[in-house]
């Protein structure tokens, strides 16, 4: 046991390690991109509001607007997928993709100011480390007190990028979720699913049942028929010297009377 414990410890401590880090790196490159996001909701938002009166122009704006929101939502959709291990649909309204971006860069930069105060932490908490080659220390306490304090701040920082990750996620599934279509043709398809493998464990039952009752009701028989059937018959020991005897005497009698 003891040699197991070690390394299934160890894979755990790994395992959460570079979810951290993957964590880390995708609130980073959405605090990027939400400086875009920010750029592109101001000047759509500029240009849809100067021909909100015309609608033949507000048409013809939607249609830049729309490509690049496309190409924005694309960028989001592999960082939320590679870096979070969030599925967004590739299926969404435009209006939704216009929604999302105007709304996702506040949470992005949010995301930005959670990994830039983690680094300070880091910085401090590691201070100990490296301290003593840059600067003269006179009070130690005053080290490790710094020390203490950047270490408590990487661990507020990686509790809110846990949680700054799950809003991406609800966020994205708010405004880029499966269509009603879409959202009833996966219904459909797990319910497929769930009756082929429900059809599958009845059939298996079934055939189970049918052996049971087959092998049972052959070893009855067969048990049946051992104990109905003919007997060898059994001599008992003595028998055949008791047939044997009267014989004897019959011989003998005649004898004596011949004599």
């Amino acid at each position: 046991m003891r040699v197991h414990v070690r390394p299934l410890a160890l894979l755990i401590v790994n395992t959460a390690v570079r979810r951290r880090a993957r964590l880390t790196v995708g609130l980073g490159a959405g605090g990027g991109t939400a400086v875009l996001e920010l750029v592109f909701s101001v000047l759509a938002g500029l240009a849809l509001l100067l021909v909100r009166a015309w609608p033949r122009g507000e048409r013809a704006v939607m249609r830049p607007v729309t490509a690049c929101a496309r190409r924005l939502i694309d960028l989001v959709r592999h960082r939320l997928r590679a870096l979070l291990d969030e599925r967004v649909s590739a299926s969404y309204e435009p209006a939704g993709a216009l929604r999302y971006l105007a709304t996702r860069w506040a949470l992005g930069l949010v995301g930005a100011v959670v990994v830039v105060s983690a680094l300070v932490g880091l910085g401090y908490g590691t201070f100990f480390l490296y301290g003593w080659a840059i600067i003269d220390i006179d009070h130690v306490d005053s080290l490790v007190l710094s020390s203490f304090g950047g270490l408590f701040l990487i661990f507020l920082c990686l509790q809110g990028a846990v949680g700054i990750a799950h809003l991406e996620g609800q966020l994205a599934r708010h405004y880029l979720g499966p269509g009603q279509q879409e959202a009833l043709e996966r219904r459909i398809e797990q319910l497929a699913v769930s009756r082929a493998g429900v059809v599958d464990v009845v059939h298996e039952e079934r055939r189970r049942i049918e052996r049971d009752l087959h092998d049972g009701v052959q070893q009855g028989l067969v048990a049946l028929g051992i104990l109905l059937g003919p007997r060898p018959a059994q001599r008992r020991p003595g028998a055949c010297g008791r047939s044997a005897a009267p014989g004897a005497r019959t011989e003998r009698t005649g004898t004596e009377r011949a004599t």
